[in-house]
C-alpha cells in the first residue's frame, strides 16, 4: 500500500475537556448530492466509539506546514481533552466539534453510515459545514511511507 499516496488529515471529536483528534490518511470524497465524505477508523481505534457516541466528527486536511500536529496526533499517548484542543485550535460552529486552525480545508460531519470493513469501521459523513483555508499552502502527502507535498504542476 506504499506505493498508494494519500492526503493526510485529523479526525477530531468533541470539544474542550472532552476533544479527541487522531491522524489518519484513509478518506475519500463519496458524493457532491448529498456531499459525503468516508473515514477508515480501526475497530481498536480510541476515537472509534466516540465518533458513534457523538453521532459527528471533524475531518481537516493537513498542510505540508503542519507535519509536527500530524505527528504529535499519529502517537498513542496522543494529547486529549483541553490539551487536545489547544493544540488544533479552531471550533466548527455547526458541530461544535474541534478542528484544527489553518488547515487546507476542515469538515464538519454527521454520521451518514457506518460499515464494518475488515478490521476497520468506515464512518460516511455527511457534510453539514466546510471551512476554506490558505489556497494557497500545499497539501500534506504521505507516499512510500514518507510524509511529502505536492511539487509544481506537470
Amino acid at each position: 500500500m506504499g506505493l498508494f499516496p494519500t492526503g493526510v488529515s485529523i479526525v477530531t471529536v468533541g470539544s474542550g475537556s472532552s476533544t479527541f483528534g487522531v491522524t489518519v490518511n484513509a478518506v475519500t470524497a463519496i458524493s457532491l448530492e448529498p456531499m459525503l465524505v468516508l473515514i477508515s477508523i480501526a475497530n481498536t481505534g480510541r476515537i472509534r466509539p466516540r465518533i458513534e457516541a457523538a453521532g459527528m466528527f471533524g475531518l481537516s486536511v493537513l498542510t505540508d506546514r503542519q507535519l509536527d500536529l500530524c505527528l504529535t496526533f499519529a502517537r498513542s499517548d496522543r494529547p486529549e481533552g483541553v490539551a487536545a484542543a489547544r493544540m488544533l485550535g479552531a471550533v466548527g460552529a455547526a458541530s461544535g466539534t474541534v478542528l484544527v486552525k489553518n488547515a487546507l480545508m476542515a469538515m464538519e460531519c454527521r454520521v451518514h453510515d457506518r460499515m464494518t470493513g475488515g478490521d476497520h469501521v468506515l464512518f460516511l459523513g455527511e457534510v453539514v459545514a466546510i471551512h476554506n483555508g490558505d489556497s494557497d499552502a500545499k497539501p500534506l502527502v504521505f507516499y512510500r511511507g514518507q510524509f511529502t507535498h505536492i511539487g509544481p504542476p506537470i
